[in-house]
């Protein structure tokens, strides 16, 4: 835990950094293939864990009626099946020609990687907040401990895991610097507006960028239309602290069997 709070302290200068001078070149060079790899180290551990999933902590649900033999066929086939996806989707991707390497893509990646450290802090600690009797119960009822993590930790936390996730996203809804260094800063809507390899600029690097030409002695449109923008932010911030609110004391109501 230390080292994933020492990351979260990491300026999001240095990430602007990083995304601007070694990942954009990157993506233009070899964006295709970086993709394709991308996919593979995200893919195959997930494609792992749901045959281990369906063969041992399911086994006693969707494969109750079947013997060993018949457990590994089925983990052999889903593996199987995963694999070759990721290779069609490794093909698909390396085919992909990126023009620039500041885009929204790059930008996103460093936004997660932000993100990430604070989901995993705060989730990690939701975990454990949840007490031992709550464990030691399940067991007594004959529970496994995966059975006991999916069934038990998992609802329990849930509320907090919730919370982690919002401020996670809030805290890249509200970035600056890194999506005014990694995503190109072009003032207009990609066509179509999903081209997530297009450069863009987001609500914040906006009002960053603009502030200063903006017309601030007269009160001009624009520099009204750069605070709307802002107050657009703050709805977004306040609406997405009252969804982790309410959350939280659902579940813990729920918890409670109110």
């Amino acid at each position: 835990k230390p080292v994933i709070e020492l990351l979260a302290a990491i300026p999001s200068v240095a990430y602007g950094f990083f995304a601007m001078v070694v990942l954009a070149p990157l993506l233009q060079e070899n964006g295709g293939r970086v993709l394709a790899i991308a996919a593979w180290m995200v893919g195959l551990p997930l494609a792992v864990l749901a045959v281990v999933v369906l063969s041992d902590v399911a086994g006693s649900l969707f494969f109750k009626r079947l013997q060993v033999f018949g457990r590994a066929v089925a983990a052999v086939v889903l593996g199987a099946g995963a694999v070759g996806g990721l290779v069609c989707l490794g093909r698909m991707l390396s085919g992909l020609q990126i023009g620039t390497g500041v885009n929204a893509l790059n930008a996103s990646v460093i936004l997660g990687i932000m993100a990430l450290p604070t989901i995993v802090s705060v989730s990690e600690d939701a975990l454990q907040a949840v007490g031992r009797e709550l464990r030691e119960g399940s067991y007594a009822l004959g529970a496994t401990r995966a059975e006991t993590l999916v069934k038990v930790v998992i609802p329990a936390a849930a509320s907090g895991i919730c919370a982690a996730v919002i401020l996670g996203v809030m805290r890249a809804v509200g970035e600056t610097m890194v999506v005014l260094m990694a995503a190109g800063g072009a003032a207009h809507i990609p066509s179509p507006w999903y081209d997530y390899l297009a450069s863009v600029r987001t609500l914040t690097a906006t009002i960053v960028a603009e502030m200063g030409e903006a017309d601030q002695s007269v009160g001009s449109s624009h520099y009204h239309a750069l605070f709307a923008m802002a107050l657009a932010l703050l709805a977004i911030s306040f609406v997405l602290n009252m969804l982790s609110e309410w959350t939280v004391h659902r579940a813990q109501r729920k918890l409670r069997g109110e």
